[in-house]
C-alpha cells in the first residue's frame, strides 16, 4: 500500500498523499508545533509518533493570512467548480452555499475515515465516493446526484477551502489540525528537514512604518497577541541606516514600488497625523498593485484624552 502521509482533524482526514507525492502542508504550522501525536492504523491499533499539530482557530488565523478568507475560499471554490465543468463537460449540484451549509455542521468527533474498511488502494475519486461520502451523507443527497462527478471533484477540491468552513463551527474550537508525516519519513522518502515549516516570500507580509519605535510596538504586540501568525511578518531593519523615515520617503517609496514587479505582501502603516494623512490620501491615488496596501494607524478615543509626563510635569 505505500507510505500515507494525511491533513486531518481527529479522525476525519482532508487530504491524504502517499510516499513521495503529497501536498505540502508546512505553511499551516510552525516548528514548535511538531508534537508527538496519535497515528491510526487497521485493527484499531494506534501508534504514537512525531506530527505538526495546531489548534485549528490558529490555523483559522494562518488560513486567512493565506489567502483562505470566507469571502476568497467562496471564489475558490466557484473557481474550480467552473474548471471541472469546463474539462469534463459536467456539473456538481452542490454550490458553495449548499457547501457550506453541509461542511459546517459536520460532528468531527463522529467522523471515522480510518476504519479498517477503507484501508485499501483507491482510483482517483474512490476514496471520497466510498468513504468520504459514506462518512459525510449529506454530500449524496442533492439533485441530480452523481458519485463519480462528485467523488472526482471533491478529491481534487483544494482542502483548505473545507478545513477554513469547518473552523467557523464553534464545536471545533477545542480540536487540533494535524498532519501526519512520520510514516513517510520513516520509510525513506523524505527527510524530516524537508518539510521544516518555513513560508515562502510570496506568503509574507513585509511591514514598512514611520519610524522604527513604530516596528517595534507592533512587533512586540503581534508576539504577545498572535504569537500563532507571527512568523509570517517581516520588518524592514532598524538597527542601521533605516531607509524610509518620515512621511515624505515612504511617499517615494510606495511610488516606486507600485511601479515594479514585487513578490512581497506589502503592508504600508502611516501615522495617522496631518501628515500620515496627507500622504495617505496622495497614495490613494495611485494605481498600487494587489500586494501592496497602505494603511494609517487607527483612531482610539481612550488616547483622545489621557495623562502623560513632560519634561518637567505631568499634563
Amino acid at each position: 500500500m505505500g507510505s500515507m502521509i494525511t491533513l486531518g482533524i481527529g479522525k476525519m482526514e482532508l487530504d491524504w498523499g502517499k510516499n513521495n507525492v503529497f501536498n505540502n502542508h508546512s505553511c499551516l504550522f510552525q516548528k514548535e508545533d511538531i508534537k508527538i501525536v496519535p497515528y491510526y492504523y487497521s485493527d484499531d491499533e494506534i501508534e504514537y509518533k512525531k506530527g505538526f499539530s495546531k489548534n485549528i482557530m490558529s490555523v483559522k488565523r494562518r488560513l486567512d493570512l493565506l489567502g483562505y478568507s470566507l469571502h476568497e475560499i467562496e471564489e475558490l471554490y466557484n473557481e474550480e467548480l467552473a474548471m471541472f465543468k469546463q474539462q469534463l463537460s459536467s456539473s456538481i449540484p452542490i454550490n458553495f452555499h449548499n457547501f457550506y451549509n453541509t461542511v459546517i455542521k459536520i460532528d468531527i468527533k463522529n467522523i471515522n475515515m480510518t476504519s479498517e474498511e477503507y484501508d485499501f488502494d483507491y482510483d482517483l475519486g474512490e476514496y471520497v465516493r466510498k468513504c468520504v461520502i459514506q462518512e459525510i451523507k449529506e454530500l449524496s443527497t442533492f439533485p441530480n446526484y452523481d458519485a463519480y462527478d462528485t467523488g472526482y471533484f471533491f478529491e481534487n477540491l483544494d482542502p483548505y477551502i473545507t478545513l477554513r468552513i469547518l473552523s467557523e463551527n464553534t464545536n471545533n474550537h477545542d480540536l487540533d489540525v494535524i498532519w501526519r508525516f512520520q510514516d513517510i519519513v520513516e520509510n525513506g522518502w523524505i527527510l524530516e528537514e524537508d518539510i521544516i515549516p518555513k513560508l515562502t516570500t510570496q506568503e509574507k507580509i513585509l511591514i514598512v512604518t514611520e519610524g522604527s519605535s513604530d516596528t517595534e510596538i507592533i512587533k512586540k504586540c503581534i508576539k504577545l497577541l498572535y504569537s500563532d501568525i507571527a512568523d509570517f511578518f517581516d520588518f524592514i531593519d532598524m538597527e542601521q541606516n533605516y531607509p524610509f523615515t518620515g512621511t515624505g520617503n515612504l511617499k517615494n517609496f510606495v511610488k516606486g514600488l507600485s511601479k515594479i514587479n514585487i513578490l512581497n505582501n506589502i503592508l504600508v502603516i502611516l501615522d495617522n497625523d496631518t501628515a500620515g494623512k496627507s500622504v495617505y490620501n496622495d497614495i490613494k491615488g495611485i494605481d498600487l498593485p494587489n500586494n501592496l496596501k497602505v494603511i494609517t494607524l487607527p483612531n482610539y478615543k481612550d488616547f483622545d484624552n489621557f495623562k502623560c509626563k513632560g519634561p518637567r510635569e505631568i499634563l
